[in-house]
């Protein structure tokens, strides 16, 4: 029977606290004193399990500047889907319907399994949500938008889900929720939009699953009628301009 090294296996607990969001991408690692005591493992095995992250692509590591969680981590779309999920109206419903799917199940775990730590980020995502909502800045609230539902999918703690919509990030922060922030997301919508993201916080910390789900699958309804709005507004705009540009017969 194969012996597994000490430190393959302390390299294998920090792989799975990475997966789980313990240590969200971009991240510093905590001192390697302390993670060693909080390990229970010496430093130079504690060593040797970053060496071997580091060369798995997990893990940055520099001279003097710790260890830093790798940022394409999560990055699960090519660049072409990318830029054709980003740029392509038709597709921001077939995102809203994912994000549907994904985050009503998001929303359930979280009610669930958020820790102190959780709780206590998910309230400042809402504190930065209400700070851009006043300043009135589309790009600032689309990017608070997407950090509060990502910030929901870590306190899930389910890795699948994670990663899934670390995956989408870039897309929700530049695609759907833009589009709302920026045409729709204005006046009593944008005062909507807030009180449902408050709501889906408050079933979220009272650990109400099905209150959770519900609350996040209302909000997307809501963000689906918002792009709708803004498709048929773009619309009458265009044929506006068009008809300013017919020539006579």
């Amino acid at each position: 029977m194969k012996t597994v090294r000490m430190s393959d296996q302390v390299a294998r607990l920090l792989e799975k606290a990475i997966t789980e969001g313990h240590y969200p991408v971009g991240s510093q690692l905590p001192p390697e004193r302390e993670l060693a005591l909080q390990l229970g493992v010496s430093r130079p095995t504690l060593r040797q399990a970053l060496t071997t992250l580091a060369a798995r692509g997990w893990l940055e590591s520099r001279q003097g500047g710790g260890h830093r969680v790798c940022q394409h981590l999560g990055d699960g779309f090519s660049d072409p889907l990318l830029a054709l999920l980003s740029t392509d109206k038709d597709y921001q419903y077939d995102i809203l319907e994912y994000r549907n799917a994904l985050e009503g199940m998001a929303a359930w775990y979280a009610a669930l399994r958020a820790t102190d730590a959780d709780r206590q980020r998910l309230q400042a995502c809402v504190a930065e949500l209400e700070r851009t909502h006043n300043a009135g800045d589309p790009a600032e609230q689309a990017g608070a938008d997407a950090d509060f539902h990502l910030a929901i999918a870590e306190a899930s703690h389910n890795a699948v889900l994670l990663h899934n919509m670390k995956a989408l990030f870039r897309v929700l922060a530049s695609s759907i929720a833009e589009s709302v922030f920026q045409i729709a997301g204005q006046g009593d919508t944008a005062d909507r939009l807030l009180e449902q993201h408050r709501s889906l916080l408050e079933a979220i910390l009272s650990g109400d699953a099905a209150a959770a789900q519900r609350a996040s699958q209302t909000h997307l309804g809501f963000v689906e009628s918002c792009l709708n709005e803004s498709h048929r507004l773009g619309r009458q705009r265009q044929r506006g301009l068009q008809a300013f540009t017919v020539m006579p017969g």
